[in-house]
């Protein structure tokens, strides 16, 4: 027997709203995201998913995600990993995308109507994110052999989790894949990578 994975972006912020970067920096969830994790918790209900245990990155956005499932699927608290955190953005931590842009942020990945800062400075490069994804992802593996797991984290930390888990390129994962807001998306080698997605909130 192996663990399944079941791993979630945070409900919408308000920094998400505001088009700003948020990166580590606290942000709370907006009314919208409130409602967003609700359904994403009634959906895992629907489903007859119960996690056996539940991770949260620190940030305050995924503690309130974690919070509102744990609450609803009447689990346990979610247990913090720093690890979970989303990518450091440096310089870029509090800008709109718009300021962002007038600064060197070493390069630009363009992902459709997204895009990524290749390398901000004071932040933390995509090999070193993988690393940590990779890193992370090993640990909550090797600690479960059965059960669901819910990992509740963020965009960005989210895409290098799934890259590592099914053994894709980094860049090309950040380009052919989305991790939207409450999004909830398996991590499971029965599944191919564009089928992992289970629930998006309406």
């Amino acid at each position: 027997m192996t663990a399944r994975i079941l791993l979630a972006r945070h409900a919408q912020s308000k920094d998400n709203l505001a088009g700003i970067l948020g990166g580590r920096r606290d942000s709370v969830l907006t009314p919208l995201g409130i409602l967003q994790a609700q359904e994403a918790a009634r959906y895992l209900q629907q489903k007859g998913i119960r996690p056996i245990m539940v991770y949260s990155s620190t940030a305050l956005r995924a503690q309130q995600t974690s919070e509102i499932i744990t609450s609803t699927l009447n689990t346990s608290t979610a247990m913090l990993k720093r690890d979970l955190q989303e990518r450091d953005m440096g310089i870029l931590t509090g800008m709109t995308k718009s300021e962002a842009l007038k600064v060197d942020t070493g390069g630009i990945i363009i992902a459709g109507k997204r895009s990524f800062a290749r390398m901000p400075k004071n932040g933390e490069s995509f090999p070193e994110l993988r690393a940590r994804a990779k890193r992370v992802l090993g640990s909550i593996i090797q600690t479960h052999d059965t059960g669901v797991i819910l990992v509740v984290t963020h965009c960005v930390t989210g895409l290098m989790i799934f890259a590592e888990f099914y053994g894709l390129d980094w860049e090309d994962t950040l380009k052919r894949f989305h991790f939207g807001n409450a999004n909830l998306v398996w991590l499971d080698n029965s599944l191919r990578p564009q089928d992992a997605v289970c629930f998006q909130p309406s």
